[in-house]
C-alpha cells in the first residue's frame, strides 16, 4: 500500500491534483499532452526550489502554488477548465495512498466524513474540513488556511472526491450521498461537469463550499467497510500527522526562510517565495494583508540574528556578520550601530557584564 511522503519543506503541499488520475486524463489527451506536461514540470522546478527526484518519489507532493500553477498549464493543454473534476472520473482506490484505503474501511457514511475531516492533512496541509449541523441536514464545509491561494480546482478537487470515496464504498445503485453542493465561486463555464461528478443539485455563489447530506443517511453502513483494518490505518495516519507542518502564521514562515537564506547572503523576497512556493508577488501580497513589509521584516530579523548571537558571546563577530546576511563586515557595523547605537563589541562587552 503506497503512503504519501512530504517533501520537506515549509508552507503549504499538496498531493490531490497532481497524481495518477490527474496523469490518466493527460494520458487520454495523447503522447503530446503527457509530453508537455512533462515539460512543464522541469520548467517549473527550479522556479520552486525543488528537484525532479524528489517529485518522482511515490506519492510525493508538491508546494500548493505549483501545483496550481501546473493545472493552469495543463488546462491550456487540454482546452478545459474542468482538469480536476475530469480526473476524478478518472480516479481508483489507492491512488491517494493512505487516505483512500483509511476512508474506504470507515463503518458508516458519517464515519467516512468524519475521517475525511480528521485526515485531512494526509491530502494537502493547508486546507481543512469541518462538520455542522443545520436542521435535518449535515454540512460538510471546506475551507483554506489563510496563507493558501484560494482557487475553485481546490475545492472541486476535495469535495468531488469524497463524493467518489462515497459512491464506492456504498456500492452500486446507493443512494446515501449529498442532497446538495454549495461552492463560493460563480458558475463557470464547465457547470455541467459539477453535476456530473457530484451526482446532486449544484449551487454557486453561496459564499463557502460544502456538501449537504440529510441527517438520516450518516448512520447508512458501507460495503466496503472493515473496522480491523481501519483501526490499523489510522493509527499509521496519526503517525503521519504528527510530522505535517505546524500551523503557523505566513509571517513566521517566511522569517523562518529568511533566516535559513541569511547565512548564504540570498534571503531577497525572490529565493524566499521560491522556497515557499509562491511567485514574489504572492509573498508580498499575503504579507501586506498581514500588515507587513518584506524589507521591514528582513531589517528586524537581521537585528534579532546579530543581537542574539552576541549575547550568546560564541561566535565571532565576523561569523555573526555572515549570519546576519552581511557580505562586508563595515556594512554590518553601519547597520549595527544604527539599530543599537554601538559597535557589536561594545554590545557583547555590555551583554557579559550582566
Amino acid at each position: 500500500m503506497a503512503v504519501s511522503q512530504t517533501i520537506a519543506r515549509p508552507g503549504p503541499t499538496v498531493s490531490l491534483l497532481v497524481s495518477k488520475p490527474f496523469v490518466r486524463v493527460l494520458d487520454m489527451a495523447g503522447p503530446q499532452a503527457l509530453e508537455q506536461r512533462q515539460q512543464t514540470l522541469l520548467t517549473l522546478l527550479p522556479r520552486y526550489g525543488l528537484s525532479a527526484e524528489a517529485l518522482a518519489v511515490d506519492g510525493a507532493r508538491m508546494p500548493h502554488d505549483m501545483t496550481l500553477d501546473l493545472l493552469s498549464r495543463s488546462a491550456s493543454t487540454l482546452g478545459t477548465d474542468a482538469v480536476v473534476l475530469h480526473a476524478l472520473q478518472a480516479w481508483q482506490m489507492g491512488d491517494h495512498g493512505l487516505g483512500d484505503y483509511l476512508n474506504a474501511t470507515a463503518a458508516t457514511v458519517g464515519d467516512l466524513l468524519a475521517t475525511t475531516t480528521q485526515f485531512i492533512g494526509l491530502l494537502h496541509d493547508g486546507q481543512r474540513l469541518s462538520l455542522r449541523a443545520d436542521g435535518e441536514d449535515t454540512v460538510l464545509v471546506f475551507e483554506y488556511d489563510e496563507d493558501v491561494t484560494v482557487h475553485p480546482w481546490f475545492s472541486e478537487g476535495v469535495l468531488g472526491k469524497i463524493v467518489a470515496e462515497l459512491r464506492r464504498a456504498l456500492g452500486p445503485g446507493a443512494t446515501a450521498g449529498p442532497s446538495a453542493a454549495h461552492f463560493a465561486h460563480h458558475a463557470p463555464g464547465y457547470e455541467r461537469a459539477y453535476r456530473d461528478v457530484l451526482g446532486c443539485p449544484v449551487h454557486f455563489g453561496q459564499g463557502q463550499d460544502a456538501l449537504v447530506f440529510p441527517s438520516r443517511v450518516l448512520e447508512t453502513p458501507l460495503a466496503t467497510a472493515d473496522p480491523v483494518l481501519h483501526e490499523l490505518l489510522r493509527r499509521q495516519a496519526i503517525s503521519l500527522l504528527r510530522t505535517a507542518r505546524k500551523r503557523v502564521s505566513f509571517v513566521d514562515q517566511v522569517r523562518a526562510v529568511a533566516e535559513e537564506e541569511l547565512g548564504r547572503n540570498t534571503a531577497d523576497q525572490g529565493s524566499v517565495a521560491r522556497r515557499l512556493g509562491v511567485s514574489a508577488a504572492t509573498l508580498r501580497r499575503r504579507l501586506e494583508e498581514c500588515g507587513a513589509r518584506y524589507s521591514e521584516l528582513l531589517e528586524e530579523l537581521r537585528k534579532d540574528v546579530a543581537s542574539r548571537h552576541l549575547s550568546e558571546c560564541v561566535l565571532p563577530i565576523e561569523e555573526i556578520s555572515v549570519r546576519a546576511g552581511f557580505s562586508q563586515r563595515t556594512a554590518f557595523y553601519r547597520a549595527f550601530h544604527r539599530w543599537f547605537g554601538c559597535t557589536p563589541a561594545e554590545f557583547r562587552r555590555a551583554r557579559s557584564a550582566r
